[in-house]
């Protein structure tokens, strides 16, 4: 049985995650806050690193994690910072775009992309508004809201759960359609918001060093991941 955030994350699935133009690295903040029965308020933060360049290329620092993503080589690194070890996977290679090479790009998140990803169930179409022009974040943005309306039976609910999503997506410093923030406010889980703060361009010479093995990793080969990468949900 699908959660409600399960059914919101399909919803948007990974699109926008992939910046198209020039390179950006920024702070990704996760805010959690959910609130209990008793009126105890649960809440978790956590800080990380989003990074993507031109090719499609990213860089996830979360939690301890690092996943860096290459689809132009066909290539995954998942470091663990504490240990120090990193698992290199291939990646299955799809034509998605052609580059100035002539070489093969995926880029994760593409519109045309989603219904190649595995698992993303198929939902109805939600109900949504669209609110124009934002500044978030420093960025010029477009602010966009999605209510999805899970009916009553569908998780044993007896009244429709009604979940929200807004997202605020930017074409600025090549962000080209990357959310800058979203929030879910979802009455299962609680309220979500994740954002990118801090955005900046990359330089050629950081990208180089960004989507690779950092130095003193310990790098183990692992079997072919067959499973679709994606950023941060929603971001």
């Amino acid at each position: 049985m699908k959660t409600a955030m399960t059914t919101i994350l399909a919803l948007l699935g990974v699109v926008g995650v992939a910046a198209h133009g020039a390179g950006i690295d920024a702070e990704y903040v996760s805010v959690s806050t959910r609130t209990l029965a008793d009126g105890n308020t649960i809440r978790h933060e956590t800080v990380g690193r989003f990074a993507q360049d031109d090719k499609g290329r990213t860089r996830f620092e979360f939690d301890g994690r690092v996943d860096i993503v290459d689809p132009v080589a066909g290539v995954r690194w998942t470091a663990d910072t504490r240990s120090g070890q990193a698992f290199r996977s291939e990646m299955p290679r799809q034509r998605n775009d052609m580059d100035e090479d002539g070489i093969a790009v995926t880029r994760v998140g593409d519109p045309e992309h989603v219904p190649d990803l595995p698992d993303i169930p198929r939902l109805e179409r939600p109900d949504v508004t669209e609110f124009g022009p934002a500044v978030v974040n420093g960025v010029e943005t477009t602010h966009t809201l999605y209510r999805n309306t899970i009916q009553a039976g569908a998780l044993g609910n007896t009244e429709p759960i009604v979940v929200e999503t807004e997202v605020w997506r930017s074409d600025s410093q090549g962000l080209s359609g990357l959310p800058v923030k979203t929030e879910v406010r979802d009455p299962i889980n609680g309220r979500s918001v994740q954002q990118l703060r801090n955005i900046r361009t990359l330089t050629p010479d950081e990208a180089a060093e960004l989507f690779r093995p950092d130095n003193g990793w310990t790098v183990v080969e692992a079997p072919l991941q067959i499973e679709a990468i994606s950023a941060p949900a929603g971001i």
